[in-house]
């Protein structure tokens, strides 16, 4: 899992941006650690999947929803659906779950 400041690297490094975008990368994980990390295993279901990608490109634009597709792909190895996460086809980290 990468950190905040790996994350930001690859915005420019592997997704061919001009710049970064901190603010993408705090929204996509603001649940993590709060409160007291319970929400450590359970946070990329809020933000990590297509729908999330697609609430950031409305809110900040184009180049933001690179960051977060970077982002997911960065922590998952793919973009789920956000019903992904409640059917089972994905862990609560976003991992494909075989034969599923």
């Amino acid at each position: 899992m990468p950190s905040r400041e790996e994350h930001m690297l690859n915005d420019i490094r592997s997704w061919g941006l001009k710049e970064s975008f901190p603010e993408v990368h705090r929204i996509l994980d603001q649940f993590a650690h709060y409160p007291n990390m319970r929400f450590l295993s359970l946070h990329r279901r809020y933000l990590h999947h297509a729908e999330g990608i697609e609430y950031i490109e409305m809110r900040f634009g184009a180049d933001a929803g690179i960051a977060a597709y970077g982002h997911i792909m960065d922590d998952c190895g793919h973009i789920p659906n956000a019903i992904d996460y409640y059917r089972g086809s994905v862990d609560n980290f976003g991992f494909k779950i075989a034969g599923r």
